[in-house]
């Protein structure tokens, strides 16, 4: 079974986490990470999640837009993998939930035990996924953010 871990995980995990995000002199200023989160192995976000975030990231979202490097003094305007607050709005995310929902459906249809599996994992991802989204309905954005 493909795990969904509850908290953050220190370990080579990826963190999804509501956010509200404070922006000050053209950068993303503060970060205030809300009280709900959940952790995914990275080795499975690559494999069964990345496809979907990458295609739905938005360099162009305002957060993603102001983020700063203050060491290399840059702005990152990509999908950053390691130890950087990745934007998605609660739209994008509802598109995301949408797309592997989709593909759950496919997989099961396959009937192959590893298909059955992936498509299980997508079908808790996104319930897990939306009740944060209920719970936090005030949060600016959803981060992922990888180790």
């Amino acid at each position: 079974m493909i795990s969904i871990i509850e908290g953050h995980d220190l370990g080579a995990c990826f963190w999804f986490i509501p956010v509200h995000v404070l922006i000050k002199d053209g950068k993303v200023y503060r970060v205030d990470e809300l009280d709900d989160e959940i952790s995914i192995d990275e080795e499975d976000f690559k494999a069964y999640l990345y496809p979907f975030f990458k295609k739905h990231f938005d360099r162009n979202l305002e957060y993603n837009r102001l983020r700063y490097d203050n060491l290399d003094e840059r702005y990152i305007t990509y999908f950053e993998w390691c130890l950087e607050y990745n934007f998605y709005t609660y739209p994008m995310v509802e598109s995301i939930c949408r797309e592997l929902e989709e593909q759950a459906s496919v997989l099961e249809k396959e009937g192959f035990t590893e298909k059955q599996e992936i498509a299980d994992f997508y079908l808790r991802f996104t319930r897990r996924i939306r009740k944060m989204m209920e719970h936090y309905s005030s949060a600016d954005a959803l981060s992922v953010m990888g180790p």
